[in-house]
């Protein structure tokens, strides 16, 4: 207990030098406008390197909507052969009962497929309105 007090007031007592900050620029001043055009050369880069990650994963998603191997695409071939089973067996009760399970995973495949649709809606309106003209630029 001693020991802990000894320290405690050891650290108290010892000088310790504040951290020195430099002192802020002047509002208005050159060296404020520089600190601020220095601030949006900074941020500016950052955008680039986010803007480069964004493109290799958009990359990854266009791949995968392109591949053959999502759900998405298992579920066509859940349809093709409840296509073939009817055409095959009728109108039978088992095809039947397939068939309004189906129903469901047809109402989540659409959902799906129309988010991703407004969802690269969005991002081509976005790129088109925000990034290829040049309506930040100064006049």
């Amino acid at each position: 207990m001693r020991f802990c007090l000894a320290v405690v007031l050891l650290a108290f007592a010892s000088p310790v030098s504040a951290p020195v900050f430099a002192a802020e620029p002047a509002p208005g001043s050159a060296a404020a406008a520089a600190r601020e055009h220095q601030l949006w050369i900074d941020e500016h880069a950052r955008w680039n390197a986010e803007h480069l990650a964004a493109a290799r994963r958009l990359e990854a998603i266009a791949a995968a909507l392109r591949s053959h191997a999502t759900s998405f695409d298992r579920y066509g071939d859940v349809l093709r052969a409840h296509e073939r089973r009817f055409a095959k067996e009728g109108h039978v009760a088992p095809v039947r009962a397939a068939h309004a399970r189906l129903l469901a995973s047809h109402k989540a495949a659409r959902a799906a497929h129309d988010r991703v649709m407004r969802e690269t809606d969005d991002l081509e309106r976005t790129m088109a309105a925000d990034f290829a003209k040049a309506d930040f630029l100064p006049k």
